[in-house]
């Protein structure tokens, strides 16, 4: 069972702020203070954006429950 359930501010919004659907889900550190928390991303954010993903991202997991 999952029980960590920490949203970024404003997640899910199910589209980037350009319109692109957001269909799935990430786990990141976003900083000290917050530390890790629950985002939804797009298909293929790190052809997207190669520079702030390439390298880091790990893991890709799927749950069935």
């Amino acid at each position: 069972d999952i029980s960590y359930y920490v949203w970024g501010k404003d997640e899910p919004s199910a589209a980037d702020t350009d319109g692109t659907p957001e269909n799935y889900g990430l786990l990141w550190k976003y900083g000290p203070r917050t530390g890790w928390i629950y985002n939804d991303s797009r298909n293929d954010p790190v052809s997207d954006f190669p520079a702030a993903y390439s390298g880091k991202i790990a893991y890709i997991c799927e749950y069935e429950g």
